[in-house]
């Protein structure tokens, strides 16, 4: 688990959603009671928010709409955090 700020995670996340490789990042709060992950599958991705939403999405990111939603989840389950514990797998 690595410690991260809030810009190097969006960063990140968005550089694993252009690349196409199989794997698993998840974002935890330093309390660590809320949490989002991405997971991607061989055609889509899996949006995990745990925190003040429990639910998960499945993307295609063939349209604009995906990327918004997963901007829109980040922003809402980390409004006022500036570092974020990063877990990669």
């Amino acid at each position: 688990m690595k410690l991260i700020s809030l810009n190097q995670a969006e960063k990140l996340l968005k550089k694993s959603i252009k690349t196409n490789k199989p794997r698993k990042i998840a974002f935890l709060t330093k309390k660590k009671d809320r949490s989002l992950a991405l997971e991607t599958a061989a055609d889509s991705y899996f949006l995990t928010e745990k925190g003040y939403y429990n639910q998960v999405k499945e993307l295609k990111f063939d349209n604009l709409e995906d990327k918004h939603i997963v901007n829109a989840a980040f922003k809402r389950e980390f409004p006022r955090s500036h570092w974020v514990y990063l877990i990669e797998k």
